[in-house]
């Protein structure tokens, strides 16, 4: 079983365990509840299983200033996209059907430019290989596409959000599939109309995609791989909108193993994570425009306050400073949430002491305030919480 798999799989035991334990409980804080007052960290939402279980990644900040997230579900419970105000009131925008609408979204949802939400699921469709979707305002789904089983050319197992391109058209990955069944990169119009960009090819290039796509200050969209490359470790790659790549750095496990995504920070640098592997506990590194990769920090084993094993993309706030989250580690073993300056040095904010943080990645809303998701919670089926850029 591959990495990705595995981590997937472990999410839906515990999940299901953990559901299985908590039917029935009431939530200890209820939608709309007043929160503790800014400065701390604090636990805006505990899912209850009827309003999604599960929150595998991040939030997204919506043109309205309302964040909207998806919950992976469990064995029994397919998933669900929720909206959720900065005080902590939460809606339930649908729940998937399991069946032909897909389930188990990985992926942030990503707001169009008609208004409506877009994103992916891992798995579910008509040929069960996942789907990609759009959600109106009203929480009427659509699915504009439907993937095709293990190797078909179109890709399978969608598991990242889609990017809003500038050409108006959505750009994603697939872990699985095409012509090589290394993974994919697609494009997809809001009608629906799919094309692959791109079919990886292991070996040199890397496979298997697991973060999402960035389109930088030079029109070009930039990606990673976490498998299969001369060392085993993953890539960084750009291609273009007309489906030419590059790659323009390998892992080789000095710098790390397993790459998170990238963002393309304000001095025009790009800088992201690694989650560690083959006796690594994961890194902090700033890539040049050509591709030069300078290790900026180098998480620490096992129980150290810091955490090991960072993931999801890192954020840069208003005062230029980075955060983001590591999955392990931390003195409970559950990770951290941490800040990080441009030169590397770290500084932990928060330790997570019930459940570890999946893929998430922070988003700063309009009242400064970092927002994010984590699996564990009241009712052990994960919860979103908010805490200070401080």
């Amino acid at each position: 079983m591959n990495k990705r798999r595995w981590l997937v799989a472990l999410g839906l035991s515990a999940a299901a365990q953990a559901w299985a334990g908590a039917a029935g409980a009431a939530a200890t804080a209820a939608a709309g509840d007043a929160v503790p007052a800014a400065g701390a960290f604090a636990d805006l939402h505990d899912f209850t299983g009827t309003d999604g279980a599960m929150p595998y990644t991040g939030l997204t900040l919506g043109s309205d200033g309302v964040l909207r997230g998806t919950t992976q579900g469990t064995t029994s419970l397919p998933g669900s996209v929720y909206s959720i105000t900065t005080g902590g009131r939460i809606k339930v925008l649908h729940t998937f059907d399991g069946g032909p609408e897909g389930w188990y979204p990985l992926g942030e949802v990503v707001e169009g430019p008609d208004g409506a939400w877009y994103g992916t699921t891992d798995a579910g469709g008509a040929s069960g290989a996942g789907t990609v979707f759009r959600l109106d305002r009203r929480g009427n789904l659509s699915v504009l596409h439907t993937f095709t089983p293990e190797d078909g050319v179109d890709g399978n197992a969608p598991s990242t959000r889609l990017l809003l391109a500038s050409d108006g058209n959505f750009y994603g990955t697939t872990w699985n599939g095409g012509t090589n069944d290394a993974g994919t990169v697609f494009r997809i119009s809001p009608t629906g109309q799919y094309a692959v960009m791109h079919a990886f090819g292991g070996a040199g290039e890397g496979s298997n995609p697991n973060a999402p796509l960035i389109q930088a200050g030079d029109g070009r969209l930039y990606g990673t791989t976490s498998w299969e490359s001369r060392f085993g470790a993953g890539t960084v790659f750009s291609i273009t909108l007309d489906g030419v790549a590059t790659v323009l750095h390998t892992f080789d496990g000095s710098d790390g193993f397993y790459a998170a995504g990238l963002i393309q920070a304000r001095d025009g640098n790009f800088y992201g994570t690694t989650d560690g592997g083959r006796g690594l506990p994961g890194t902090a590194y700033r890539m040049a425009a050509d591709g030069t990769v300078t290790v900026l920090h180098s998480f620490p084993w096992s129980t150290q306050p810091e955490g090991y094993a960072p993931v999801g993309s890192l954020l840069q706030a208003a005062n230029g400073w980075f955060y983001g989250v590591t999955q392990r580690g931390g003195g409970s073993g559950f990770g951290t949430v941490f800040r990080m300056k441009p030169n590397g040095d770290v500084t932990v904010l928060h330790t997570f002491t019930d459940g570890n943080t999946g893929a998430c990645t922070l988003v700063q809303a309009r009242d400064g305030m970092l927002y994010g998701t984590s699996w564990g919670g009241a009712n052990n089926v994960g919860y979103v919480y908010r805490l200070p850029a401080r």
